[in-house]
């Protein structure tokens, strides 16, 4: 027994839409696929600094320089500093023997005389 199905031309019109519509969306999704794996393989990040950001870091790094010499200076002791000033107001340290004393310590530490 055969079946002859009787085929129409709007049959065959509606197949042949949905054959395009379905080439077409394959067609897509290979564009859209093919695009991200060549713009995953050629995209980069790209960070640009202006040359007002670089100054501004240039600066940033040199006061943090003043501020790692800061930190490494001894801490002050303003009684000491109260003391002394007090003493060179009153004339403490201007006494021949202050003046020899004071002579002598540098000499050493330029380790001048004696030896």
């Amino acid at each position: 027994m055969t079946i002859i199905h009787k085929v129409t031309a709007e049959t065959v019109a509606n197949l042949s839409a949905e054959n395009k519509a379905d080439s077409i969306k394959k067609k897509e999704m290979k564009v859209l696929q093919s695009k991200a794996v060549s713009d995953a393989g050629l995209r980069q990040d790209v960070v640009s600094i202006s040359a007002q950001g670089k100054a501004a870091a240039g600066k940033a790094a040199e006061v943090n320089r003043y501020v790692g010499i800061l930190k490494s200076l001894p801490d002050v002791d303003q009684d000491k500093i109260n003391e002394v000033s007090r003493k060179v107001k009153e004339g403490v340290y201007f006494t021949k023997e202050v003046a020899d004393q004071t002579a002598g310590k540098i000499m050493e530490a330029f380790q001048v005389g004696g030896d």
